[in-house]
This record gives structure tokens, C-alpha cells and sequence, in this order.
């Protein structure tokens, strides 16, 4: 959402609806300022909804379904200690489901390299040398 956080941009939202203005013009307007894909004409439409029926509160509304058990910290420690772990090792040390391991996996940004996990981002070095190559090869 382009540096805004929910709140921020329904708070935005509740602005220009205590504004009178038309849902539309309110996608057009944040779409401007923070960018075309921000928010959505649905969203913004069923949020000025939610403000006409009295509704005041910026926050999401609790779901049903189980919360997830996994503990980020944890699990970011254990890979820590262990690069080479498989997540069917993690499976049975945390206590989770392999899929639940492999989505947060993802989530805190970890890809899976000859067999051990590492974060999925480059180094400066590694940047400027696929810099370097994609030059050379023009």
C-alpha cells in the first residue's frame, strides 16, 4: 500500500467522507497522491458503507478461524542457528504444519539455496556485479 498503513489510509478515507466526497473522486485523489494501485473503488465504496452505518473504527474486525502458532522469532532463530535445516526438521521442532512452515518462511523473505535458507536479498556487491554483467552484455 505504498507506505501507508490500513489506518492511515482509511483514516484518509473517513476525511474525504466527512467531506461529501463521491467515492470515486476519493480513489481518484489518494490514487494521485500515493499511487493508482493504493486502493480499490470496492474498497473505498464499502468503507464509506461501513462510516454511514456509524461505524468509527479504522481497525479491522476480528475473523474467525484458528491464529496462526508460529512464533516468527523462533522460527528466524532456528534457521539462524541452522541454515541447512529442512522445513520437515522445522515441521517437528516447532510443532507446525509444513505449509504454515513454508509460508512463513517466504513471508520473512527466506528462499531455499543449495540446501541451506538464506534471506532473499542481495548484497551491495552482488547488485553492482549483475549491474556490471547486464552492461557488459549490451
Amino acid at each position: 500500500m505504498n507506505d501507508l498503513s490500513r489506518p492511515q489510509l482509511r483514516l484518509i478515507i473517513i476525511y474525504e467522507w466527512s467531506c461529501g466526497t463521491p467515492a470515486a473522486e476519493t480513489v481518484t485523489k489518494i490514487g494521485k497522491v500515493f499511487g493508482e494501485t493504493t486502493v480499490t473503488d470496492r474498497t473505498v465504496r464499502n468503507w464509506f458503507a461501513r462510516f454511514q452505518s456509524g461505524e468509527k473504527c479504522f481497525e479491522d474486525k476480528d475473523r474467525c478461524g484458528r491464529p496462526t502458532a508460529l512464533n516468527n522469532d523462533m522460527l528466524r532463530d532456528a534457521v539462524k542457528e541452522r541454515p541447512d535445516v529442512t522445513t520437515r526438521e522445522l515441521e517437528t521442532m516447532l510443532g507446525c504444519s509444513h505449509q504454515t512452515i513454508s509460508n512463513h518462511l517466504h513471508d520473512l523473505g527466506y528462499r531455499r539455496v543449495l540446501a541451506r535458507w538464506v534471506p532473499d536479498a542481495l548484497s551491495p556487491y552482488q547488485m553492482q556485479a549483475r549491474v556490471t554483467a547486464c552492461q557488459s552484455l549490451l
